[in-house]
């Protein structure tokens, strides 16, 4: 079985039945938990900006049959249970968690996921490829939503196909399973593991210096990420590091960690995104992004009260990345509240307090060092 998007989830689906029928999937940008595709660490999210999207606008866009009318208590069900009042993880979405299905799949998966897709989002084809055991092979490009274009990559659908339905020894299972393609559909790296061997997690503060509270206040519902880091705001924090010496190899899942508090509200959206700030002239580049609600701080899923004024330690990750930040650019982080494209869009005015020198945000980064 192969496809793309929800023609790649439906291979998925049945390789979690375990049956012996079917041998091999090659799954291409295809959803691998369906919380994490409409839901971040308790928040509700958009995937690719279609705000609204959810089990039951999903259900109602793949339901082709003549006599729909049929399926209306169905569909009704799914809007009551789906529950975006608090985006926590429950057994409706632990029945649509396919990564968690990892150990019953006997078939041979072949998974393709772009880098820089925000519809089925980078976390999909990893989660579900480092969930299995054995009879795997990933294929990271630098594009969205779709499918590598090299001609290697329908190569080595081909062989999969050969091996694991027909038998043909061709040595595509003893590879290295892990391939990277760039933009240029170029193969650009074959690896025994994702992240890349040598990678290492430095963890870096925001800021240096003694306790402090930087504010801003959430004017998310009217200006994108682009427009917050792209200039000075009242609406967003940015910490950058010094100029690097050296290019800088990001390769893996960022995340932050943050003394935070939410001053005048009970409930906000928490947005963390990585920036490459380049010289004078040139437009930052958005790395990677990552949300959580506040009050899913200890577990997506349960929601627990936020005290307003309250100081928490919150940690949350952000989409994996393969990115170079090269010598003479700097490594930011902006914390904002809403993010326009992709979290719900609440009235602004809620005002959030963060204390950089007791944050710090973790880059796997190729080496370990950032200089």
């Amino acid at each position: 079985m192969t496809g793309v998007s929800y023609n790649g989830t439906l291979p998925i689906m049945a390789a979690g039945t375990g049956h012996p029928a079917l041998k091999a999937i090659v799954a291409m940008s295809a959803v691998t938990s369906w919380y994490d595709y409409s839901r971040a660490n308790g928040l509700v999210v958009a995937p690719g900006g279609w705000q609204g999207e959810d089990l039951d606008v999903m259900s109602e866009y793949i339901l082709t049959r003549e006599n729909p009318e049929v399926c209306a208590a169905a569909m009704d069900r799914l809007t009551r249970i789906q529950d975006r009042a608090t985006g926590d993880y429950s057994r409706v979405w632990a029945a649509r968690d396919y990564a968690a299905r990892a150990g019953r799949i006997r078939a041979g998966v072949f998974l393709a996921q772009g880098l820089a897709d925000w519809n089925v989002k980078p976390e999909q084809g990893i989660q579900l490829w480092s969930a299995l055991r054995g009879h795997r092979k990933l294929w990271l490009y630098d594009g969205g939503h779709g499918s590598p274009r090299s001609q290697e990559f329908s190569d080595a659908v081909d062989r999969w196909i050969d091996h694991y339905v027909h038998g043909t020894d061709n040595g595509i299972d003893r590879e290295p399973p892990v391939t990277l393609e760039d933009a240029s559909a170029t193969v650009v790296e074959r690896t025994s593991s994702w992240p890349v061997p040598g990678t290492r997690t430095a963890s870096l503060p925001l800021a240096g210096g003694p306790p402090r509270a930087d504010t801003f206040t959430d004017n998310g519902r009217t200006q994108t990420v682009e427009q917050l880091i792209a200039a000075g705001s009242a609406h967003r924090l940015v910490y950058r590091r010094p100029a690097l010496t050296r290019d800088v190899r990001l390769n893996g899942t960022p995340y932050v960690n943050l003394k935070v508090s939410i001053d005048n509200r009970t409930a906000a959206n928490l947005t963390a995104v990585l920036v490459d700030y380049g010289p004078p002239g040139v437009a930052p580049v958005v790395v990677t992004r990552g949300w959580i609600d506040p009050q899913n701080r200890v577990s997506k899923s349960r929601s627990l009260p936020v005290e307003p004024g309250k100081k928490y330690k919150i940690r949350w990750d952000m989409q994996p990345a393969d990115h170079v930040f090269e010598a003479g650019h700097q490594i930011g982080v902006a914390l904002l509240s809403t993010d326009y494209d992709y979290t719900l869009r609440p009235l602004p005015g809620t005002r959030i307090s963060v204390d950089p020198t007791a944050s710090r945000v973790s880059l796997p980064v190729v080496g370990g060092r950032v200089t």
